[in-house]
């Protein structure tokens, strides 16, 4: 079983390493969109890198779930990684139209949810 040490690294690598990707896709739809594609690149190429793309995309929203997510609702985040897990959902829920136009998946619904939820209940305990 993981350390509670071990637990934060894993948590805080997530943060980062799903925030860097989110933060990365209004570059990777203008590279999508781009009419000016280099001679060597072939169709399928370019078919084969979306495809590519969108295999890991759908990883990075298990890992979302998985290694955010849960711990998230278990209560094994820091108040700083809860704020940060919050914000990432921030950020993912502002790019879910440009999630839809790239034909991304998109995180669970329950995820989005969940934090909402979170969200309200924590605005209303600070507000009592």
């Amino acid at each position: 079983m993981a350390t509670k040490a071990t637990l934060s690294e894993d948590i805080d690598f997530y943060l980062r390493s799903i925030r860097v990707n989110v933060e990365a896709l209004p570059r990777v739809e203008q590279r999508w969109s781009d009419p000016e594609v280099p001679a060597f690149v072939t169709p399928d190429d370019l078919l084969a890198d979306r495809v590519s793309f969108r295999d890991e995309w759908r990883d990075l929203m298990d890992r979302l779930e998985s290694r955010l997510h849960r711990p998230f609702l278990a209560g094994h985040m820091s108040d700083a990684q809860a704020d940060a897990y919050r914000a990432l959902l921030s950020l993912i829920d502002a790019m879910l139209p440009l999630m839809g136009r790239m034909r991304l998946k998109p995180p669970p619904p329950a995820v989005l949810a969940d934090a909402a939820t979170d969200s309200d209940a924590r605005s209303s305990t600070v507000a009592n």
